[in-house]
């Protein structure tokens, strides 16, 4: 079963400054290519599988509601963060690796 799937507007933000990133730094379009596209494949991936990712919400110490966790899946270098609500999943931010992950989602 394939569970909707939202991409937030600072998800979106995320993006647009890893393709800005890379597009700049690396100047190679075959580096954009297969970064974004391997971001892509992972975030589409969760429409079918939503829990496949690790659940960080202790490590935040925050819990978004009762029922939804902050859960975490690696893509490449970057960090997929997301809610699974039962009826879809919300993207809330896609970040490189090595940010302080957890100084921004407390």
């Amino acid at each position: 079963m394939a569970y909707k799937l939202k991409i937030t507007p600072e998800a979106e933000k995320d993006l647009d400054e890893i393709r800005d990133y890379i597009a700049t730094r690396f100047m190679s379009e075959q580096a954009l290519t297969n970064t974004l596209g391997g971001i892509r494949d992972t975030i589409l991936k969760l429409s079918d599988f939503p829990e496949i990712g690790i659940d960080v919400s202790q490590r935040v110490n925050k819990q978004f509601s009762k029922k939804h966790t902050l859960r975490m899946i690696i893509a490449g270098s970057y960090l997929v963060f997301y809610v699974f609500d039962g009826r879809g999943v919300s993207v809330l931010r896609v970040l490189y690796q090595k940010r302080d992950w957890v100084t921004i989602f407390r």
